[in-house]
């Protein structure tokens, strides 16, 4: 009972301690999004700056000096209004057409670089969301072993060696002359052995952290489906375990494991669709979405589905983000198959 207790705590304690990292760097890209959503509403006010340019070049004869506004001639609209050009202190017509036009490119590549980047945020909090949710997830130590390991790979956890690895100070006279030639280069050296021993003791002393197959269940039907754990599972299920014929499924629009149908180059019935469909419900956000609904089966979740070949992974993508095409989708409520498989056979290979 103690030793299970101990167990849940060291797992409770290493998860917060995860989130609150995941929790800070989600906080973090939200605020960068808010900041390029307002670039790209700058980039949209682009053409308005040019226009304003070039209707102050066109009513240069009505320009008088000294005046704080020019009234202009809208030809860019048919009826051809008159329109009040507001000019800033200190310039006059020329300059303040110039200024509308530098400010007509720095708004033009705002916009372009906000759109670009607001797109790398979005995938961003995509990839986080999917990272809080493995941890909502996360059963054992070994579960979060992964998801630490996907972190680290991420830069989340950029300088969070542990004392034991950094390698030892060193004390030498001889080492900190820095008169002496060839001693940087020999304290680089030193360094790099201190550091390259330090960690082969402590990953001799260390053990392994055990790593978990995907999850395995059976079908009415009698086929095998797998299902991801975390996303660097998920990556290696799809696009290196699973066949091109197999199915692939996935709930829609929100963070959840990559579930496999093994189809031994058959059609998939429709009862195990229905089965691996809600399995990818309920490994899935939309099961903590709707907890209540779940318990009394009311709760719908749209899963989308799709042969294993027409999913991909885009270059330079987080761990578990696929671009998938050609699916189709069926609702269903999230559930779990009533015969579980071994969890500790490995994925054949196809």
């Amino acid at each position: 009972f103690y030793t299970e207790r101990s167990r849940q705590n060291t797992l409770k304690q290493k998860k917060q301690v995860l989130e609150k990292k995941a929790h800070s760097r989600l906080e973090h890209v939200q605020r960068l999004l808010q900041i390029h959503q307002t670039d790209i509403q700058d980039g949209l006010m682009a053409d308005e700056h040019k226009k304003r340019g070039d209707l102050i070049l066109a009513n240069l004869t009505n320009w008088q000096e000294g005046t704080d506004h020019l009234m202009a001639v809208d030809y860019f609209d048919p009826a051809q209004p008159l329109t009040r050009i507001k000019l800033e202190p200190g310039l006059n017509a020329v300059q303040m057409a110039q200024l509308c036009f530098r400010r007509y490119n720095r708004a033009r590549a705002r916009g372009t670089a906000g759109a670009r980047l607001a797109a790398q945020d979005i995938r961003e909090l995509e990839w986080l969301e999917s990272l809080l949710h493995e941890l909502e997830e996360a059963e054992s130590l070994p579960d979060l072993a992964e998801i630490r390991r996907e972190m680290s790979q991420g830069d989340l956890l950029a300088g969070q060696r542990s004392a034991q690895t950094l390698p030892p100070a060193q004390s030498e006279a001889s080492d900190l002359n820095p008169g002496k030639a060839g001693s940087r280069n020999r304290r680089r050296q030193q360094d790099k052995m201190a550091a390259r021993k330090a960690g082969k003791k402590k990953k001799e002393s260390s053990p392994v952290a055990e790593k978990l197959p995907p999850r395995r269940y059976t079908s009415a039907d009698g086929l095998t489906i797998l299902v991801g754990r975390n996303n660097l599972q998920n990556d290696e299920l799809t696009l290196r375990h699973a066949a091109k014929d197999d199915l692939w499924l996935h709930v829609q629009k929100m963070p959840g494991s990559h579930v496999i149908v093994r189809t031994e180059r058959g059609s998939v019935p429709q009862k195990t669709l229905e089965e691996a469909a809600a399995i990818a419900a309920w490994f899935s956000r939309a099961t903590h979405a709707g907890q209540v609904q779940v318990a009394s089966g009311s709760h719908k979740v749209a899963v989308d589905y799709c042969p294993v070949s027409h999913v991909r992974k885009p270059s330079g993508a987080r761990p578990g983000m696929v671009i998938y095409e050609n699916y189709q989708t069926i609702l269903v409520s999230p559930a779990l198959p009533d015969k579980p498989l071994s969890a500790a056979q490995p994925p054949a290979a196809p």
